[in-house]
């Protein structure tokens, strides 16, 4: 066989071998990627899943917080039915409104909030609302400051995401921004945290709403407060999901009625 032939035939060989070869390894890698895919990629309904466990639940020391929420309990103030809690106001919109006194239906003390049948087709953005103003402590930098709002509700044949805490920022009388957070849908009392973390710049004042979406049904309110955390307790607190309760220890926060849990 003449040289040059052999030496032709010798390098196709390799050629082919290291064709082959890439395909095996581009196969391989390939087979490792799709393997390496979440198999139950989180579900935001569903968000235990093997592959997203619940993050650790912080402890949160509140003995030396303030609460910055007047009447936090609804106990206070010159009671009847239709009365209004000292340090809240209500906005009717197309509701039922009940300031509730029995201990029975309250979740701590004898009273509570109860707001019910919201429905109406025609003007759904007419939300009944009980609200409450509260100045932050003086500080600079707002905008880089963090609140918990805690509270508890429940419910009796409303939809989910139907009852609302809105906190509005506010600039003297002027509302310049607002968050919406959404509370637990349950028959139960059931406590909901929430984290203030986007305030905007030059904000003087929250004014806190607890609302009734446009639905049928009740919804019960109680116990709410609002701490300002540190960065160590924002940072633990930052990391859990929206219903999952906080482990508190200490004494309810300074200001708060000693039976609001």
């Amino acid at each position: 066989m003449p040289q040059n032939k052999a030496n032709h035939d010798m390098f196709s060989r390799r050629v082919k071998a290291s064709i082959i070869a890439v395909a095996l390894s581009s196969v391989i890698i390939v087979s490792v990627f799709i393997l390496t895919l979440p198999l139950n990629p989180l579900d935001p309904d569903n968000p235990d899943t093997p592959d997203n466990p619940e993050p650790s639940v912080p402890d949160l020391d509140i003995s030396e917080k303030t609460n910055l929420i007047p009447n936090a309990g609804f106990e206070l103030g010159e009671y009847s039915s239709s009365g209004i809690p000292e340090s809240w106001d209500y906005y009717e919109g197309n509701a039922e409104y009940e300031w509730v006194n029995d201990s029975a239906q309250a979740h701590t003390g004898s009273k509570c909030i109860r707001l019910g049948n919201a429905w109406n087709e025609d003007r759904p953005e007419d939300r009944p609302s009980l609200y409450s103003y509260v100045t932050p402590p003086a500080g600079i930098g707002i905008e880089n400051r963090r609140f918990l709002m805690h509270m508890w509700t429940r419910i009796d044949n409303v939809s989910a995401g139907s009852e609302w805490l809105v906190v509005r920022y506010r600039i003297g009388s002027s509302t310049i921004d607002y968050d919406i957070f959404r509370c637990q849908n349950s028959t139960e009392w059931s406590s909901n945290d929430f984290v203030l973390e986007t305030i905007p710049a030059d904000t003087t004042a929250f004014r806190i709403d607890l609302m009734l979406d446009n639905a049928p049904g009740a919804v019960w309110f109680d116990d709410v407060f609002l701490v300002e955390l540190n960065s160590t307790e924002y940072e633990a607190v930052s990391q859990v999901g929206r219903f999952s309760p906080l482990n508190w220890s200490g004494s309810t926060p300074a200001g708060t009625p000693s039976d609001c849990a």
